[in-house]
């Protein structure tokens, strides 16, 4: 597996090819880096490659559907190396009344892991923590059909925006009392 300082070093003793990447802020990235080496990278935004994913959420399966999206035929080793994010199920359980009294009328929903924020699934595994999404569209509309957060199409309901700053706030206070 390939620590981040390593990318740059490995791709500049390739023969140049292209490189699929499911679209991120971090993509864009080394989409920049790769391109400067005169490689061809390929964002591919989420829900084109969300079709090709079979099995649980995890490293393999994310970076086979991501070459599969890219229109790649794929054969390689994978080291699994960042797991998913998972919220502590105790300070999940201990800071729920809080997301459920502050976010009012907007429901609170436990979704599957996923492979997002490796930082912090990383930081998560040595402490307790929580990795909250804060709904992006009005609530009339179907999640589902907006766009995500690394897409050129992304849009953010401003209302929450504020429901995210006293969701965080109350969640430090709350924490900080009980403890």
């Amino acid at each position: 597996m390939l620590k981040r300082t390593q990318v740059l070093k490995y791709f500049a003793n390739l023969t140049q090819c292209l490189v699929g990447m499911e679209a991120c802020a971090s993509a864009h990235h080394w989409a920049r880096e790769l391109g400067a080496l005169g490689n061809e990278a390929k964002l591919i935004p989420h829900q084109h490659v969300k079709p090709y994913m079979r099995g649980n959420k995890n490293d393999y399966n994310d970076a086979r559907a991501i070459a599969e999206a890219a229109g790649a035929d794929i054969e390689w080793e994978l080291e699994l190396g960042t797991p998913s994010v998972n919220n502590d199920a105790e300070l999940f359980e201990k800071m729920l009344p809080t997301l459920e009294r502050v976010s009012g009328d907007n429901p609170v929903t436990i979704i599957t892991p996923q492979t997002v924020a490796e930082d912090f699934s990383e930081y998560a595994n040595r402490v307790p923590g929580l990795f909250l999404f804060l709904g992006n569209g009005p609530p009339d509309v179907d999640p589902t059909t907006l766009a995500g957060n690394h897409s050129p199409f992304f849009d953010m309901h401003e209302p929450n925006l504020e429901t995210g700053v006293r969701i965080f706030s109350n969640l430090v206070v709350d924490y900080l009392g009980k403890n």
